[in-house]
């Protein structure tokens, strides 16, 4: 009886060594692939944005479109900064 209760233990322990803990490990990799998709992206949009000094639908859509494809839904906020320069 308790020589089958350890190979059942085995068993579970395998199916968890060889299943489980792989699985877990790609889908974290993947979130690591996603995490630096949005930052490259992120900042291609906002170096057109800094040398073309505006935001056209366009460039928006293809943005959010680019961010969609990695199957996470993001909030995007934007910041219009002005800076005055007043002369003394």
């Amino acid at each position: 009886m308790s020589e089958s209760l350890s190979k059942i233990f085995a068993l579970i322990l395998a199916v968890l060594l060889f299943y489980i803990f792989p699985v877990e490990n790609m889908l974290t990799r993947q979130e690591d692939v996603s995490r630096v998709f949005v930052l490259t992206e992120t900042t291609k949009f906002v170096d057109s944005v800094r040398s073309l000094g505006y935001i056209t639908p366009l460039m928006y859509m293809q943005f959010t479109r680019n961010l969609s494809a990695t199957g996470i839904s993001y909030d995007i906020e934007m910041e219009h900064l002005h800076s005055s320069i007043n002369p003394v």
